[in-house]
């Protein structure tokens, strides 16, 4: 408990030195208390916040009896004061006491009959200066100077080489490492827009540098950039649009004795819906992809923030949170953890939110982060500020204290899972356009042959006949500015849609290369045919005016011979049956890819879950907040990408039934026997 300028001003008792004497001899005999008198107190550690005291135990020493320590400020002249609480060890550690401040210590046996006498007096003890009040004289002021405390901009540095302007991540430090062979630990911070994740991570700064409840100052650590100070009004927005690794080196005074590194990133679930979502989930896949000093290759814990109020969590929350778990791999579920926000030292109901989500939220840990830049001086008797500030302090050396109980881990097969992810995306996208011209072939094969077969004499009589096609268009988008991409020249195709390699000498290195060759276009081209444009290629259905002799044409100028009407159509079953080679190959990179995570993801994802995505759907539709047509549209396209499997067997099933079965599997019947033995023709 605390000492006199300790965080939590608690019940603190000064003490009649006469009233102790008489007291001390009312209930005992004389020689009975020499055998009640404890060593003298000496110190063992020594911090800025924290000092343990040992000391031997008295010869008689009963069930029941305890130690009562006692203390006095030797600066301030003060009285002696009882430190709050009973102890039966001989050692103790006393937290929350005030830095850079000397103090001594006397302790006595406190039982049935009354008080033993005190024993000897320890020596002085001074605390040590803490980071904090160290690093004061070298921060930048903010705010208003007669507002107690002040806030100050932490001191600290950009690592230069960690700036990925791309993505969005960068690194700062606090500090600086004492030698090679320093611990480290890492944590994540995660949460949705308005839990308070950018103060929880003031908290945790705070707290580090070892900031205690009567320090007239408090640092703010989270650095923003331009772009996101132009937010900072607009609640609905995540003020957040980098990811920032915050890094801070322990010194003489810091509560944690290890480096520790806080990966702050931008809230989840703004109003700029699922597509922002989906950049944030990349900048992490980026982050966790690269290396040193711009990536992670280590964490310790992934820490999700709630609202202590949620009593349940909506389908957009449950949404996030898995998300954000479909992108570990299972070995990081133990080092999972919860931090609630807003709470106010009773069990917040989220706690049953949590339990009743079946997802692994690991451990939960309470704060609330209103007393962290609360006014400390001239409080009222109900301020409860106090009261916060020591919940966070008991809150955060729980945290801590369970962090070092768990196992690093390494991210690599967390990269493998988004390396799985990011090839299944890919792979999905192309494949989607694929299978609408395809199934819309196949529409097209059916009518032209039912046609032609209605037909036939007409068709030869008038070559100029026409009829009404829906066809695919290669079309080109353009990207926004500072927007890169992988396009192959070769196939006119969009291998990367959103590629970090800017420059084309650098596509070797594109993520869509293995060895050298594009896992991706069509014809699996060499790296260098691969170039930055600034659009990609999309298909589209139009509908189109078609004559019979242009078909007839053009497939004559490609085979150099007059064709019949049923060559002509045996040359739309060739372009059918590559079509069917080329959707078959993706598929069983889709399955390949869902079957890789399904054993290595900590979670799937949920927006391959078409019933996740329909109650999405509806609560947007519900509560019909700012945006929300335009995020149902944005839903509505990850349904139909999560329907790619059911699309992909029901191109398949159309194309058997015509006897398309790809150049690999090739029906040697012509296609009108296999048109007539369909339908009975």
């Amino acid at each position: 408990m605390p000492i006199n300028g300790a965080i939590k001003q608690e019940p603190i008792h000064a003490i009649n030195q006469n009233e102790m004497s008489a007291k001390q001899t009312t209930h005992l005999a004389k020689g009975a208390l020499q055998l009640k008198t404890p060593g003298r107190p000496t110190a063992l550690e020594v911090t800025s916040d924290s000092i343990m005291l040992s000391w031997t135990k008295p010869s008689f020493f009963e069930e029941g009896d305890y130690f009562q320590i006692c203390y006095k400020d030797v600066m301030q002249g003060a009285k002696w004061k009882v430190y709050t609480g009973e102890f039966t060890e001989c050692t103790q550690v006393l937290t929350d006491v005030r830095s850079n401040t000397e103090f001594v210590f006397r302790l006595r046996v406190v039982c049935n009959d009354g008080e033993g006498p005190y024993s000897e007096e320890s020596d002085v003890i001074k605390t040590h200066v803490s980071t904090a009040s160290r690093l004061v004289g070298f921060s930048v002021r903010l705010g208003a100077e007669a507002v107690s405390p002040i806030r100050y901009a932490l001191p600290m540095c950009e690592v230069k080489g960690a700036r990925n302007g791309k993505a969005k991540t960068r690194k700062f430090e606090v500090g600086s490492p004492k030698d090679a062979n320093w611990q480290e630990k890492t944590i994540l911070m995660i949460g949705e827009t308005g839990t308070g994740k950018s103060t929880l991570v003031d908290g945790l700064a705070n707290f580090i540098l070892g900031v205690t409840w009567n320090d007239n100052f408090r640092f703010t650590i989270v650095n923003l950039e331009e772009e996101e100070q132009q937010k900072i009004k607009n609640q609905a927005l995540s003020q957040t649009e980098w990811i920032t690794c915050y890094t801070i080196h322990p010194q003489d005074g810091s509560r944690l004795p290890y480096t520790i590194n806080i990966i702050d990133t931008p809230g989840f679930g703004d109003t700029r819906g699922i597509e922002r979502d989906q950049e944030i989930v990349e900048q992490i896949r980026e982050l966790f992809s690269a290396k040193p000093p711009m990536g992670v290759l280590y964490i310790d814990a992934v820490c999700f923030l709630l609202k202590a109020p949620d009593a349940r969590l909506t389908p957009i929350q449950s949404y996030i949170f898995q998300s954000i778990m479909s992108l570990f791999g299972n070995d990081i579920e133990s080092n999972i953890c919860s931090l609630i926000t807003f709470a106010d030292g009773m069990d917040p109901p989220v706690f049953a939110a949590l339990d009743e989500s079946g997802l692994p939220f690991g451990e939960k840990f309470t704060f609330n982060n209103s007393g962290l830049f609360a006014k400390n001086t001239d409080l009222s008797q109900t301020c409860l500020s106090p009261m916060f500030w020591d919940m966070g302090l008991v809150s955060f050396r729980k945290f801590f204290k369970h962090i070092d109980t768990l196992a690093t881990k390494s991210l690599q097969l967390t990269s493998d899972v988004l390396y799985e992810r990011c090839r299944l995306e890919a792979t999905i996208r192309n494949l989607q356009p694929k299978l609408d011209v395809g199934l819309n072939k196949i529409n097209e094969l059916k009518a032209k042959i039912k046609f032609f077969e209605d037909n036939r004499s007409i068709i030869a009589d008038n070559k100029d006949f026409t009829y009404v096609v829906m066809t695919t268009k290669h079309m080109k988008r353009d990207l926004p500015r500072g927007r890169h991409v992988t396009n192959c020249t070769h196939c006119n195709f969009t291998c990367h849609e959103n590629c970090k390699y800017a420059n084309d000498v650098d596509k070797i290195n594109c993520w869509a290369m293995t060895k050298g060759f594009c896992r991706i276009c069509p014809e699996k081209c060499i790296w260098n045919l691969h170039a930055n444009t600034p659009y990609i290629f999309e298909f589209l259905l139009v509908e189109e005016f078609k004559t019979y002799a242009e078909k007839k044409h053009k497939y004559e100028e490609a085979s150099g011979k007059l064709l019949s009407q049923e060559q002509v159509l045996e040359k739309m079953v060739e372009e059918l049956d590559e079509m069917v080679d080329t959707i078959e190959d993706m598929m069983i990179v889709v399955r390949n890819c869902n079957t890789r995570l399904g054993k290595i993801a900590l979670r799937p994802n949920p927006l391959s879950m078409v019933e996740h995505i329909d109650l999405m759907i509806e609560n947007e539709k519900l509560q019909k907040k700012k945006g929300w047509y335009e995020r149902v549209q944005t839903l509505y396209r990850f349904r139909k990408r999560a329907q790619v499997a059911d699309e992909a067997e029901m191109f398949h099933k159309e194309a058997q039934n015509l006897g398309v079965t790809g150049k690999r599997r090739k029906d040697k019947r012509t296609v009108f026997q296999r048109f007539r033995d369909l339908f009975g023709f």
